[in-house]
Formats: C-alpha cells, structure tokens, sequence
C-alpha cells in the first residue's frame, strides 16, 4: 500500500525453493485443517500451482536470500505435502512492515474456510493497521473524508456494518464473551454481539446462556455433541426480548414517579403509608421488651417460693416462655399483659424439682420424656425398680401478672408406652407403680385371724 503519487512496491514471478521460504509469524491463520492440506497437496499433484503465493525479503542476497510469506502458507504447506522442491512466488519488494501486514490480512479475511476467532482477530488488526496508515497521510492524501471502516470495507470486500461488527468481538465484547469465541463455542458474529446486549441488561440471565456453553459431561447422553446443547440465536433473542420488558416497566414506573414529584413539588410532604404488617410489628417491638421483664419477674418469683437460684435460662431447672407472636406470624397480639400466656417448665432430677414442683402444683404429676405423667412417689418407684436417677419434666401454664398465679399442670404429649431403651424393664417398673394396694376384704382378714387364734389356743 502506498502513499498517493508514490510508485506500488515492485513485484516479480519467480520459483523459490521451498526451503528458502518461511511464514509470518503474526499469521492471521492460527490452525490447519489436516484433511484438507492432503485434498489441496492431491489437486497440485495433479494440476500444479494454480496460485503464486505472495513472499517479501527476508534476509540474505542472491542464492542466498529467503523469504517470508506474506499470502499462501496453506498452498506453501500442501506444495511440500505434495513433494514439491519449488513454488512459483509473487516477490513484493520496498513494502513497510504495514502494508505487508494489509496484503497478508487481507488476502486471509476473505478466505472461506478462516475460523470465526481468527477472522474477528484479523478483521481487529486490519482497522487497527489501518488507522495507524490513515493518520500518517499528508494533506490531500486519497484517504481524505473517508473513514477507516470505510477503507477496510473496500479491501475485503464487505460492508461497514460487517467490518464494524468482527472487528468488536475480540476488542469491545465482554471478556465472558470473548471466551466463548476464543474457545469456538460461538462462532455467529450476531449470537456474540446479542450476548454482549444480553450481558448489559440482564446479568443472571447472561450467566446462565455462559454455563449452557460448559453442559455436564455427565448429563450428556451417549454420544451426544455438547455443542447441541448450546443456546440457539432464538434462545438468546428471547432472554433478550424478556430483558427489554422489563428494563421498559421500570422506566415507565420511574417516570411516572418523576411524574408525581414534579406535581407534587412545593406540597407540604405526605406521610408515608404504612402497611398493616409494619404497624404491627411496631407494636410487637414496643410490647416485647416488657413481656421479657415480666417473665423475668414470674421465673424470680416461683424460683424464690420453690427455694430454688434461676435466671430463667435453658441451664436453669425453672424456665418460663412467652406465646407472644413473633413478626413473621399472623397470631393476633394480646390486648393486655394480662393476656399473656407464660408457660413454666422444671426439668431435672426428683430431688432437684420436687420443692418447686410442689410449690407450683401440690400433688401434680410429673414426665419422663413423653412417658404419661406420674405422681412423685410413683416417681420415685419407678427409679427405684430400674436401679437408676431420671430426668423429669412437668410443666405449667400461667396467665397474668407475677402475683396471684393459677396454677395448671399441661396436658400430657401424646405418650409414648415405653422407654426405648429399656423397654421390659420400664413396662414392670411401670406396672409397679401404677398398681393399686389390695383391699383387705373381711373374709380375708377373718382367714388370716383364724390360724393366729388356733395357734393361741
């Protein structure tokens, strides 16, 4: 390429040894397709080099001298797979580093059989080599008021819009993008473009179009391609679509807003409108730290009558809840702290609950577990004939403030017959305990006063 009124770089046909030609090493062209360099090596068996390649100096002079592929490293291949020792060659002399790299980009770009990252990376290149070219130019140039899509267009053969288009994969795209096309897992130039919009409008969206590029080698079936698993332009155009829907609703509500304050500006603020939910949670927040003192104080007050320290925690052998609702429930609220349910509970060894069991409910019944409740002596009978110290439990419901409490033992779970891990053991222990004394009838007692009176006699 050169400057106007300057003479085009000379150019001559000869037959170059192949040994004394090399390739670039900026080859747009990264891969060979194995196959078709044996097709193209058969088709110059039989008719010959159809096509010079185009070469530049490289180094040395005369017999010496060596050259570098500007255009043809695919014919240069297949003439050494053929067994050719020589290729006719185009010799471009007096070319600038830039203008090679243009012949060679160009020549490549429009090659059908170019993959879709190379052609991106090479359209890229092009603008890029151009536009350093353009800027160079005097005043008056040929390049003058036209634009460097425009110049590149002209040279391969395609619109602007394409040049345009191929040249933002690999330079403006998301990166997630761009690894997707590196990796030949999209190779449309409108798929990678409508992920990039896709990627600017919805980002969970986006992320799951990218992992359907990555399919589980495990959820694929036998001999399945995993490329059919990947998104479809339609696929994308859809989530697209769906994206656009909504970004639209939120600019409609956003303008309407914008709507509402301009009317309402210089209007004394109205108070905002607050939800049943928050009202009634403000008064569950008010009510809860009160609710807390007087469990407090209904737990301090049966730990001092039961003769028993507590501090009304899970360690404690008194413990007292609340059925306050919490915020995340419907239960209504109560009234009145007199409303409120507390629920006391005592856990722990016979001797440990048995004064402040009997402070709450003289003659109450007390729990092993899920068992059915049982009387402190029947208690005491049942550790005896296992041989061992139990946990128990009884529990109390209590309505009203800390003074003047009405006791009532809470009905019983639904029992559990036995103890599991002892259940024969249990079921006598049980037996024993629930067993009413024999009644001494007078027919008995007669039996026993007669022997007793012979034996005197």
């Amino acid at each position: 390429m050169a400057d106007q009124g300057q003479a085009p770089a000379a150019a001559e046909l000869r037959e170059i040894p192949l040994k004394r030609i090399g390739p670039r090493a900026d080859n747009a062209r990264k891969e060979f397709d194995k196959e078709a360099l044996e097709q193209l090596a058969a088709s110059i068996r039989q008719e010959g080099v159809i096509e010079p390649i185009v070469v530049q100096p490289f180094a040395g002079e005369g017999d010496k001298e060596t050259f570098e592929i500007i255009a043809g490293e695919r014919r240069w291949r297949a003439c050494g797979m053929a067994g050719l020792a020589s290729v006719p060659c185009i010799i471009r002399r007096g070319l600038s580093a830039e203008q090679a790299s243009v012949i060679h980009l160009v020549e490549n770009l429009q090659r059908s059989d170019l993959k879709f990252s190379e052609l991106c990376a090479g359209t890229a290149t092009l603008v890029n080599l151009l536009k350093a070219e353009m800027s160079a130019q005097p005043e008056g140039a040929k390049y003058k008021n036209r634009s460097v899509l425009e110049v590149a267009a002209e040279r391969v053969g395609q619109s602007k819009a394409w040049v345009s288009r191929h040249a933002a994969v690999l330079t403006a795209l998301p990166k997630e993008v761009q690894d997707l096309v590196g990796a030949g897992k999209v190779t449309s130039v409108d798929i990678a473009h409508e992920l990039a919009k896709l990627h600017e409008l919805d980002r969970d969206a986006f992320d799951g179009l990218v992992q359907s590029y990555h399919p589980d080698p495990d959820d694929l079936e036998e001999d399945e391609d995993p490329a059919d698993r990947y998104p479809t332009r339609s696929h994308v155009r859809m989530r697209i679509e769906s994206a656009e829907a909504v970004a639209e609703r939120k600019k409609q509500a956003a303008a309407e807003r914008a709507k509402t304050q301009a009317a309402n500006a210089g209007k004394p603020a109205a108070q905002p409108q607050r939800s049943p939910y928050e009202i009634r949670v403000e008064k569950l927040e008010k009510m809860r730290p009160d609710v807390n003192k007087l469990g407090n104080a209904i737990c301090g007050a049966i730990a001092k009558a039961a003769g028993v320290t507590s501090k009304n925690d899970w360690e404690s052998p008194v413990r007292v809840r609340d059925d306050l609702p919490t915020r995340y429930d419907n239960a209504p609220l109560p009234k009145s702290f007199g409303e409120v349910v507390f629920k006391v509970e005592l856990s722990g060894r016979i001797d440990s609950i048995n004064q402040a069991f009997q402070a709450l409910a003289p003659g109450g019944k007390i729990q092993f577990k899920e068992t059915p409740a049982f009387t402190i002596a029947e208690a005491r009978k049942i550790e005896a004939a296992l041989g061992r110290k139990l946990e128990w439990e009884a529990a109390e419901t209590i309505k009203g403030t800390a003074a003047g409490f009405r006791m009532k033992l809470a009905s019983a779970k639904a029992p559990l017959a036995w103890w599991p891990d002892e259940p024969e053991a249990a079921k006598k222990a049980v037996a024993a305990a629930k067993k009413p004394a024999a009644k001494k009838t007078p027919a008995k007692a007669a039996a026993k006063k007669a022997p007793a009176k012979a034996k005197k006699g």
